[in-house]
């Protein structure tokens, strides 16, 4: 019997320390619900340690204070709790179907109860401290928390890590409302949970232009390894503290960062503009188990870039403008970078003003117009801002113009006179924005058909893209309607660049305002290949012109021409109706060699049946041209008109047809080319003549009209005893009606005094016509050959 008792005795013992051990090892409490939102809503979660053992609690109880113990019950009848599974034990009258917690508990949570409707006597208080107990079946005490009682409602007290260490350093209260039955506590330590911790930028004040350095520290304070995960930088431009795609400059993957351990990520950015910058750096990470502490923001101020000499400069001074025209002077950024002229000063000599006390940006590369009125825009079109201000008055005479920037260094200066240029209402242009600014040769007056060029590259800067039109006219200044006329128009490449292609516009200017319009266009020519500095030359042949004056104007177009004063020409085509041909007027009578008493004078014949203009007619010869009628004259057909050098000519002859004192080129007696010219300088009729188709003194007559100009046989000296018939039908012309006394014969040829004599008469027809006609016979007894 003593050796059965033994071995009872050994047993039991045995039995009892493995159940006990392995009970005290495995669970924990991890939260306490004593404060909940709404009745009959506490609770109390137990957690099971182990990885691989399971606990039964059947029998288990929990002890609220001094109370007696509630036991643990399950409805379901299993009370086996899993490895690293949760146990939410409710009390007895909580509602599982309808109650606060049903779409929080995850469906692998443990839900128990216990045997009565509340924990201790009448549930836990909220008011004071107390203790809780976890009771084994055997009421062994497994774990006891004292909760502290300073939750507001619905939060519960939560354990921090999950062991058996219940200090007040290990527990707090919850930051979810309702708390975490059967699931992570909101203040556990997490798995996975990476957190930005700090951010630093280098330098801390940095300057527009400068590449600032971006330092982000990344902790991992989660209980596992971060395999992968991402390092992200943005530029919150929008200032909405949310990364977008487009604000990304930095993103890094990064890999194997242990628990507890730290790393440093570094990206850089060049903030090219002064402000306020919103810096957003974040770490990604997929498994992240609170995403709420994984970004950081640091604001701060990109000052503006310290100006250098010459970032802007004084690019173009009216000094003197015309009457009504205010002073002004026009500045350039030179810079690739936007330049903020708040605070800027400009002073000469005697004064200094303030260009602006509010933010005004000179974009890179662009110009401000600085004037003393707004005035200056009732004289240009200016495409650029115009500050007006209190401008320094400018001497005519010279003056000293500073440009200070906000920090008063001084960023450009000029110190012009007025043989750089300019003066007399026009400006003084500088060439070249990278040359000296006090270098004389480096200023010039306004090229341009305008007084200046306020707002836009100037006229005397050489451009990259320069298409100029250097001429365009006709060919004659007349068109004869219905036919084309011919223009010329002469382009240049005045840019640095080689054109590759460009185009020739014609308009016809109908409105006479000097300015093309779409509706005007007549032609568009594709024109090619023109390398810097040549020229080419086009024709254009013009049709559809009115009678009388048509304007045109002609326009070398290319894209992005940066200066478009100089693309544009105009001319003039007088239309005419033609009336007159070659030889419907010819040269029919030439004093070239006239007596002393005379002048040099020519004769015309209108020989067509038209009326025809004389206005602007012209004589030439084989060295000069001289415009012989200035005003209308009409010459009728078979009418003569007679061009004399001077008045002189009325004393010998007796003019009654159409005749003019005109001053033409000097015939010579020798020989001589003479043309008649209309006022279209077309040649109307045309002869050389010599000296031995006629004497001298006598004029040189045509005998016929419709011969031939040139021909010697068509000409002949004059038989007129004045020896010229300037204004009527010449001497050696067939007439229509001509009857001539050939022979006057006396028989006997002498015949005494006192008898008889008989006249014989010999009479010729040297007439185109019949002639019926009587014979008159005079005794010219005064002996002047006048009948009388």
């Amino acid at each position: 019997m003593n050796a059965k008792l033994l071995k009872l005795f050994f047993f039991i013992p045995l039995f009892v320390f493995t159940s006990r051990a392995q009970t005290d090892t495995l669970l924990t409490l991890t939260e306490i619900m004593f404060r909940p939102s709404a009745a009959n809503s506490e609770f109390i979660e137990v957690f099971n340690l182990s990885h691989d053992q399971s606990v039964d609690l059947a029998g288990f109880k929990i002890k609220y204070q001094t109370s007696s113990p509630d036991s643990v019950i399950s409805s379901t009848g299993n009370t086996v709790l899993q490895p690293r599974h949760y146990a939410i034990i409710f009390e007895g009258d909580y509602d599982l179907d309808t109650g606060i917690y049903k779409n929080i508990i995850p469906a692998n949570a443990f839900v128990l109860t216990i045997d009565d409707n509340a924990f201790g006597s009448s549930g836990m208080s909220n008011s004071s401290d107390r203790n809780i107990y976890l009771l084994s079946a055997e009421d062994d005490t497994l774990e006891t928390y004292l909760y502290s009682a300073n939750n507001s409602e619905g939060l519960s007290d939560e354990k921090i890590i999950l062991s058996k260490n219940n200090s007040i350093d290990n527990w707090s209260n919850s930051i979810e409302v309702n708390g975490t039955p059967g699931f992570k506590n909101s203040i556990a330590q997490k798995d996975f949970d990476l957190i930005a911790e700090s951010l630093t930028i280098d330098p801390l004040q940095p300057t527009a232009g400068q590449t600032v350095e971006f330092n982000l520290l990344i902790k991992n304070i989660g209980l596992e390894t971060a395999q992968s995960f991402t390092a992200i930088f943005s530029e919150d431009s929008n200032l909405d503290s949310s990364s977008q795609t487009g604000e990304i400059f930095s993103s890094q993957n990064l890999t194997n960062l242990l628990s507890g351990d730290s790393l440093n990520v570094t990206a850089e950015l060049t903030l090219p503009v002064p402000g306020e910058i919103q810096i957003i750096a974040e770490v990604s990470f997929q498994n992240d188990e609170d995403t709420l502490n994984n970004k950081l923001i640091a604001s701060f101020t990109v000052d503006p870039k310290p100006f250098q000499l010459n970032d802007v400069v004084i690019n173009e001074i009216m000094y003197d403008p015309q009457s009504g025209e205010p002073e002004w002077i026009e500045i350039y950024n030179h810079t690739d970078e936007s330049i903020d002229l708040i605070d800027w000063r400009l002073k000469d000599n005697s004064s200094s003003a303030r260009l602006t006390n509010e933010s005004l940006v000179l974009n890179p590369h662009d110009f401000v117009v600085l004037a003393d009125d707004s005035t200056i825009t009732d004289f240009y079109e200016i495409p650029v801002a115009v500050i007006v201000f209190n401008l320094p008055s400018l001497n005519n005479g010279g003056d000293d113009i500073v440009l200070l920037d906000a920090l008063n260094n001084r960023i450009d200066s000029v110190s012009y006179v007025p043989d750089w240029g300019g003066g007399n209402g026009m400006s003084l242009e500088r060439i070249g924005v990278d040359d000296e600014s006090n270098d004389p040769s480096n200023w010039s007056t306004v090229l341009s058909p305008l007084s200046g060029t306020p707002g836009i590259i100037n006229s005397a800067t050489p451009k990259n893209i320069d298409l100029a039109l250097t001429s365009f006219s006709p060919l004659n200044d007349y068109g004869i309607i219905g036919e084309p006329s011919l223009f010329t128009a002469k382009i240049k490449n005045a840019g640095t660049n080689d054109i590759q292609s460009y185009q020739l516009k014609i308009y016809r200017d109908a409105n006479q305002d000097s300015t093309a319009q779409e509706n005007e266009l007549i032609e568009t020519k594709i024109m090619g290949f023109i390398s810097s500095g040549d020229s080419v030359e086009a024709e254009l042949n013009i049709t559809g012109f009115a009678e009388g004056v048509n304007h045109y104007i002609a326009v070398s177009f290319i894209e992005n021409d940066e200066f478009i004063f100089n693309n544009t020409g105009f001319a003039k085509l007088t239309g005419v109706v033609i009336n007159e041909v070659r030889e419907d007027i010819v040269i029919n009578e030439i004093q070239y060699a006239p007596s002393a008493e005379e002048p040099e004078w020519i004769e015309v014949y209108n020989r067509s049946s038209k009326v025809i203009n004389l206005s602007g007619y012209q004589i030439a010869d084989n060295s000069d041209t001289a415009r012989v009628v200035s005003n209308y004259l009409q010459l009728l057909p078979e009418e003569y008109f007679v061009i004399a050098k001077d008045s002189t000519i009325i004393n010998k002859y007796d003019l009654t047809g159409k005749f003019i004192v005109s001053n033409f080129p000097t015939l010579n007696n020798s020989s001589d080319k003479l043309m008649i010219l209309d006022s279209l300088d077309r040649v109307i009729d045309s002869l050389e003549y010599f000296s031995d188709w006629g004497k001298t003194a006598k004029s040189l007559e045509r005998i016929d009209p419709f011969g031939l100009s040139s021909s010697e046989i068509n000409w002949q000296e004059s038989s007129d005893p004045l020896g010229a018939t300037p204004g009527k039908i010449n001497s050696v012309t067939q007439k229509d009606f001509d009857i001539s006394v050939t022979m006057l014969i006396f028989e006997p040829e002498h015949p005494l005094i006192g008898t008889d004599a008989s006249v014989f008469a010999e009479i010729k027809n040297v007439g185109k016509e019949q002639a019926v006609f009587n014979l008159l016979l005079f005794e010219d007894t005064d002996n002047d050959s006048i009948p009388d």
